[in-house]
Formats: structure tokens, sequence, C-alpha cells
């Protein structure tokens, strides 16, 4: 995963003398664990077609189920509260009502979510806990300094620097971050940088991107570079 987020988590817990295993769908039926503990349970949702994701999640909630019937307790970390691709509606009340069922508690990043879970009744049956989202300080060393790595992108030392990184997809309205900040004025500027693969999100990137004070680019920083 590019995202160190759980490697990261995983590392620390580690430390307290827990053991633990990573999550196998193919053969986590054999797996006997005190706590399965569940990131983005939406995974499936953002396949297109139906069929597929039919099967992913029969296959997923069996093997929620058969956990629970082995005395495991889910623990769901709460990332988001619905899939960011808003398909397959007729699966998603559905789903999610199953899923909720089945959770023994809940971590959240921050007492705003835990506020936004409960105030929205999903959390109405279990435990909650807010653990804050961890620094990345440690997972990208730094190798240059600061005027160096100014100096590979042509910025002033007292510009100010925005940087979106990651993936580009329809939920996270790049374009409209392109076109917020061409409206900005003053010595600042925009970094994009991150893999598309829908054409038409690109073209639309690309359409808002004229700014000079904007750097767009289609792939994926590798970590030495980030």
């Amino acid at each position: 995963n590019a995202n160190p987020y759980t490697a990261l988590l995983y590392q620390e817990i580690e430390k307290q003398g827990v053991e633990v295993v990573e999550f196998d769908l193919a053969n986590c039926n054999d797996q006997n664990v005190d706590v399965l503990h569940v990131h983005w349970p939406e995974w499936f949702l953002a396949r297109r077609n139906p069929l597929v994701v039919a099967n992913n999640y029969r296959a997923w909630m069996n093997r929620l189920h058969v956990a629970k019937e082995k005395g495991s307790k889910i623990v769901w970390n709460v990332h988001n509260l619905r899939s960011h691709d808003r398909r397959h509606e007729w699966l998603q009340k559905r789903y999610w009502r199953e899923f909720r069922s089945l959770v023994d508690g809940c971590i959240c990043l921050s007492e705003s979510s835990r506020l936004l879970l409960t105030n929205k009744a999903m959390a109405p049956k279990f435990a909650s806990e807010v653990i804050p989202h961890g620094h990345y300080r440690d997972a990208y060393p730094m190798k240059i300094n600061r005027r160096d790595a100014r100096d590979r992108f042509e910025i002033t030392e007292s510009a100010f620097v925005l940087v979106h990184i990651g993936l580009l997809r329809e939920y996270k309205n790049v374009p409209a971050l392109l076109k917020s900040f061409k409206e900005t004025r003053g010595d600042s500027r925009l970094i994009v940088a991150g893999e598309v693969f829908d054409p038409q999100l690109r073209r639309r990137i690309e359409a808002e991107s004229g700014d000079p004070r904007t750097t767009v680019k289609f792939k994926r920083i590798a970590d030495d570079d980030l």
C-alpha cells in the first residue's frame, strides 16, 4: 500500500506486545484472531462491474460472519462513512447496515468524525474511541534541504507552497482546487502530483492547470522524491 498509515500503526501496536497478522481474504477462515481490525471496509464498492461487486460483497460478508462465529471481535477503523465512488446505490445501504451490525467497536481519527458518526446514527450499538491520525515524518526522511528542494521546482524562498499528493480521483475535486487557486493572488505555488486513470478527469485537470504558478505531474511520486 502506498499509504504508510497502516504499517506505521501496526509497528506501534506490535511494540505493545500484540501479535499482528495481515488479513488474507483467501484463507482467513483458517485464522483464529482475537480482534479483526478493519480499514476501508468499502473497498469492493469502487469496482464498476456489478457482478464482481456482488460476488465480493458476499465473499467479504461471509468471512466476517465466520470470524464472529469463532469469537473474534470486529473493530472498524473509520476512515470514511461511505464509499467515495457513488456507485451501486442498490447495494450501499444494505451493505453498510449489515456491516455495522457485526461491528463491536470503532476507532475514529478525530472527535468531529466520531460526532458525525453518532449524529448519523451509524454507531448506536458499539463503543468508539478517538485515536488521532499519526504523522508521516519518520516514513519520509528528509534527504534534501529546503533550498535545494525549492530550486528543483524553481520556487522562491518566500513563496507559500500548497501540495496535493496522491491518486487523482473524481471525489477529490482537483479541477475545483486548480480553479480556486487561479483566483488567488500573491507569491504562492500549487503542486499537484499523482496517477490518474480516468481520461475525462485528466482532461478536466489539464483544462484548469493553465496558471504558471501551478505544476501538475500525472505520475506516482516515489518515496525518495516525496
